[in-house]
């Protein structure tokens, strides 16, 4: 399954929910965007129902609407065909680093592993 967000060299992903502050964070494929998405929801103890309705998508860099993230971390098109099954890489031994973090979270944050994968 293709990773790469429709061809684009890269955009950004909304993140938002009920007391958190939103951000646009820089992303240049559905792997990265679902990661990012994943450490983002459990650094905040974020359900479903506390999500924003623009929290998950993705745009590209000329603000062209290009993709959403489901809850489930799952990459979806416009046309709500599936993209990424970010799961699913896990589940399959893919590692996902740091590198994919959101870029306020490095900096304090150790990797932490689980049979040798990256946990977001």
């Amino acid at each position: 399954m293709e990773s790469e967000l429709q061809g684009n060299s890269g955009g950004y992903i909304i993140l938002s929910a009920n007391g958190v502050k939103t951000v646009n964070i820089p992303i240049g494929s559905a792997d990265e965007a679902s990661a990012t998405w994943w450490r983002f929801v459990r650094e905040n103890t974020l359900g479903a129902s506390d999500l924003k309705t623009d929290s998950g998508m993705i745009y590209s860099n000329n603000n062209e609407f290009i993709a959403r993230v489901s809850y489930n971390g799952r990459v979806w098109t416009p046309n709500g065909e599936l993209l990424q099954d970010f799961a699913n890489r896990l589940r399959t031994n893919t590692a996902i680093g740091p590198e994919h973090w959101p870029l306020q979270s490095r900096a304090n944050t150790k990797p932490s592993t689980v049979n040798g994968l990256w946990v977001p």
